[in-house]
């Protein structure tokens, strides 16, 4: 799946993008952010997370997850911007997994 915001009229994203699939069942795993280097520090990063979560929300996902590499510092700023937002996080090597409960039982 494919959540993209503010396409242009000729279908090119010009802003950023967000991708995501179901690596088992009631599990959201957002699988990337990108966001053009023009467009970076003007929140489209953290509007392409709010849009992801709301997605997996609204579809009744009981978790969404996404994984970062330690020395991300964007990203892991991102996430930190809002306390609590993801309560969880674990190291996996040279990598920091965050995920949070969204529902109590999934009904995918």
């Amino acid at each position: 799946a494919l959540i993209a915001r503010r396409s242009t009229q000729d279908g090119f994203l010009r802003l950023g993008v967000s991708v995501f699939y179901e690596p088992e069942p009631g599990v959201l795993w957002l699988d990337m952010i990108f966001v053009e280097p023009e467009f970076r520090r003007q929140n489209v990063g953290w509007q392409l997370l709010l849009e992801t979560r709301a997605h997996a929300v609204s579809q009744q996902f009981r978790e969404m997850s996404f994984g970062t590499l330690l020395t991300n510092m964007p990203m892991r700023s991102l996430v930190r911007r809002e306390p609590g937002f993801f309560m969880s996080s674990e190291v996996h090597g040279q990598a920091v997994v965050f995920s949070e409960r969204l529902a109590r039982r999934a009904t995918r």
